[in-house]
């Protein structure tokens, strides 16, 4: 072979592929269905923080109404906690709108020991967006006549 004149098949040079630049139609709909993905997921988690801060937020505005009620009923002489008197109880306006279909539970037991005197409990029940009974607030507390417990 003659190398002063190379022949035809041998000045051809072997094909460059050339690099494509950019992105092909595949690989945009595969990076816009995983953003969607991501998008529906971000989407169902920020939902879910709703819904649980609103449930905390319930939670807490029960335990405020309860304690607000316990304090008023422990501050009341002994003889006005009768069963009649706190079939009159009542939640707040504010915390009726915060808990659906609350109810307001209260009862009085007299106790002897250590001194004569009343247990009072609170109980606030309501229903989760669901329709589901929430987990109830109780609170519990005790009302001593004159001389109190020592």
């Amino acid at each position: 072979m003659n190398t002063a004149h190379p022949s035809m098949n041998e000045r051809r040079r072997p094909r460059r592929r050339h690099s494509v630049r950019g992105f092909t139609l595949l690989e945009c709909v595969v990076a816009a269905a995983m953003l969607i993905v991501v998008m529906v997921l971000a989407a169902q988690l920020y939902a879910w923080d709703a819904r649980e801060r609103r449930e905390v937020w319930r939670r807490q505005v029960a335990q405020q109404e309860a304690a607000n009620l316990m304090e008023q009923l422990t501050s009341s002489p002994q003889a006005e906690l009768t069963a009649e008197a706190l079939d009159t109880l009542h939640m707040s306006a504010e915390s009726s709108t915060w808990l659906p279909n609350g109810i307001l539970q209260a009862t009085a037991t007299a106790v002897t020991a250590p001194a004569a005197g009343r247990r009072i409990e609170l109980q606030i029940t309501w229903e989760h967006a669901s329709g589901e009974p929430a987990a109830p607030v109780r609170l519990v507390g005790w009302v001593f006549g004159p001389g109190g417990a020592r």
